[in-house]
Parts: structure tokens; sequence; C-alpha cells
């Protein structure tokens, strides 16, 4: 009884495989065959080469972690994306470990400014040693490099904190196939 259900169901799939033609387009992703916004973003060949513009884009997304660097896993094609990058200002919440992260680097690089400012103002003002002027000008050097890295530190975290990078991107030099399966450049 199980040997015939069994037969049945991999009759149904070879069935339903066969039923691809090759003259039908069909996405590798997600195996449809509406060929309205079909793409062939690489150098695959066959049935392989077609891919829903929505599907690879989600896939790129998920898969890549620098979009520029996006590549085809079959054919090792880099894919030709122009990345478009807009900046929004708001709360960068999205990823509540790093959020926390940066809130923590931000105070210790508030700290460590106002430590920096202080030990430039006491090295500028109350040191006045007449016969140690080199030492004063290394204290005042070491201080100041200190308020620039500090500063460079506050800044970067409330960039991190504060705005928000969208990127989008476009494909570039890759065809697309017409309802009646035509090759299209564009």
């Amino acid at each position: 009884m199980q040997d015939s259900s069994r037969t049945a169901i991999i009759e149904r799939n070879i069935g339903s495989i066969n039923s691809f033609s090759e003259d039908q387009p069909i996405c590798r992703i997600c195996l449809e065959t509406d060929s309205t916004s079909l793409i062939f973003p690489c150098i695959c060949k066959g049935n392989s080469k077609f891919v829903h513009e929505r599907c690879i884009r989600e896939w790129i997304t998920v898969k890549f972690e620098d979009i520029s660097q996006a590549n085809c896993e079959i054919c090792k094609t880099a894919f030709k994306i122009k990345v478009l990058k807009s900046y929004k200002c708001k709360k960068n919440d999205d990823n509540l470990e790093e959020y926390n992260k940066y809130i923590k680097i931000l105070v210790m690089a508030f700290i460590m400014l106002i430590i920096a400012v202080s030990g430039l103002v006491v090295s500028t003002t109350v040191f006045d040693i007449k016969d140690a002027k080199t030492d004063r000008y290394i204290s005042v050097a070491i201080c100041a490099l200190a308020v620039g890295i500090s500063s460079a530190f506050f800044i970067r975290c409330l960039v991190k904190l504060l705005i928000v990078v969208n990127k989008r991107f476009i494909f570039l030099d890759s065809s697309k196939v017409t309802k009646a399966g035509r090759v299209l450049g564009y």
C-alpha cells in the first residue's frame, strides 16, 4: 500500500518537473514561471540564468553583508549592481545589542573627553615652570592628542546612534525577459 502511494508521489513530482520546458523561463530561486519580471544578471546558461528581480534582491540582502561584493553562487560572476545609500537622522535602535554597546562607548568617550580637556587645561595654566618648557609642550601635545582621539570616538558613536543608513541597489547591464519570452537589454 505504501509502495503505491510513494510511486504516485514520485510520478507526480516527475510529471511536474517535466512540465517545465526549456522554452519557458523559470526563476531559479522561487521556481515560478512568471516571466514578467525575470532577469539574468550573470553569465549562467539555461534555466539557471533566469531569476526574478525581487527574488535576487532578497537573496543578496540576506546572503551578503557587503552588497557591493555580491556574486552568483553558480557561475561566480560578480553582479553588476550600483549601491544607493540614503541617510536619515533618527534613533538607530534596529539592533538593540549594538545600540547598547555604542551607548556604553559614548559614555566612555565623554568621560575620556572630560579628562583630556581637564588635563589640557591643567597643563597649560597651572604648571608654569620656567625651566621645563619642553616638558610643558610634551604634556600639552599628549593632552591635545587625547582630546582629538576622544572627540573622534564621541562623534563616531553619535553618528552610529543617530544616523540610519538605508542601502538600495539597482542592477546594471542585466537583461529582462518580456511576457512573449523575448530578451530585452537595459
